[in-house]
């Protein structure tokens, strides 16, 4: 899940990019992964909310909800690429480049209907 997630950057952005990247280089590493060690990675307010997440009360997680997780992360990261594209269609760029913009317009909704 780790490589998955530094493979395609689906963190970033997020308000918890930080604590992502450090457990993500965390759990690549060879060892078991050390909360400590992760926290010792992050700025105070990071930090914190790094433990509120850590000891928040919740069922155990699943490899499906992980999935689920990722899942959700991809169909933002394409509903943001589908709005940026969609500013620069509005701006009315000449011919070509119009048609390059609605052919990606095109494959992103299609992408965007094939997650979850």
């Amino acid at each position: 899940m780790a490589e998955r997630l530094q493979d395609t950057g689906l963190y970033q952005g997020l308000e918890t990019e930080k604590i992502f990247a450090a457990v993500i280089v965390a759990a690549l590493a060879d060892a078991p992964v050390e909360t400590s060690e992760v926290a010792a990675l992050l700025e105070e307010r990071d930090r914190r909310l790094f433990f509120e997440i850590l000891f928040e009360e919740s069922q155990e997680p699943s490899w499906e909800e992980a999935e689920s997780c990722v899942e959700a992360l991809h169909r933002r990261k394409l509903e943001h690429e589908l709005a940026s594209l969609q500013r620069d269609i509005e701006g009315n760029p000449a011919g070509g480049a119009m048609r390059e913009l609605l052919l990606r317009k095109q494959e992103l909704m299609k992408r965007l209907g094939s997650v979850g």
